[in-house]
């Protein structure tokens, strides 16, 4: 999941700027970045109510195929109205809320179950490995396969540098790196998490709460 959101990340600004053709990308990207912003923070009580009613794993799934349908849809539709753009921009907020309030809560679960069948308290360990995964996973997304998709596809710098417009192939390799390769991680990610994370609550109260 990370490493998706990495490449779209940096995808992002060529997307707006290129595919989109937006002579004003700045101030669009700025807009769209806020939209998101509001709406990952404002959704989290709603995901929390959620998995109380279907469970963290099914809250997971909807959180993340939620993202990715609502990428590829975007990337697919690079000069739809500006209005659906920003409906666009508001689901990618909503459902990162969803699928990232619930795997920081798998996270906490992970930590607890550990506990109790250890009885060592590993958090700082857990945390370590999970930020390190983080960081590692945004980073090569970001990079080296965001650099890779976009030069493998013809994206020229040169050109842009001279406002000169890109060829429909690197055009096609961005919306790849924007919305579909993105997307086919998400749902790589929920899968993973579907089959493998058990979402069976700690059997006991720790230690230091009784």
């Amino acid at each position: 999941m990370t490493v998706g959101a990495g490449i779209s990340y940096a995808a992002f600004v060529f997307f707006i700027t290129y595919n989109m053709a937006r002579a004003d990308a700045l101030v669009q990207i700025a807009i769209i970045a806020t939209l998101a912003a509001v709406l990952v923070m404002i959704g989290a009580p709603l995901w929390v109510f959620v998995a109380r009613h279907l469970g963290k794993k099914r809250t997971y799934m909807l959180g993340a195929l939620g993202h990715a349908g609502t990428m590829v849809a975007w990337a697919c539709s690079a000069h739809a109205p500006l209005g659906l753009i920003y409906v666009y921009a508001g689901l990618v907020g909503l459902f990162n809320s969803g699928w990232g309030l619930i795997v920081l809560s798998l996270l906490a679960d992970t930590i607890a179950r550990s506990r109790e069948e250890t009885g060592q308290d590993r958090a700082g360990s857990f945390a370590a490995v999970w930020s390190i995964i983080e960081k590692a996973g945004i980073a090569l997304g970001g990079t080296l396969i965001a650099g890779g998709i976009l030069s493998l596809s013809g994206f020229d710098a040169r050109l842009a540098k001279q406002g000169i417009a890109q060829p429909a192939s690197a055009l096609d390799g961005i919306a790849a790196a924007y919305g579909l390769i993105p997307a086919s991680l998400m749902v790589v990610a929920a899968l993973i998490i579907w089959r493998f994370v058990d979402e069976a609550q700690p059997l006991k109260a720790p230690a230091y709460a009784e």
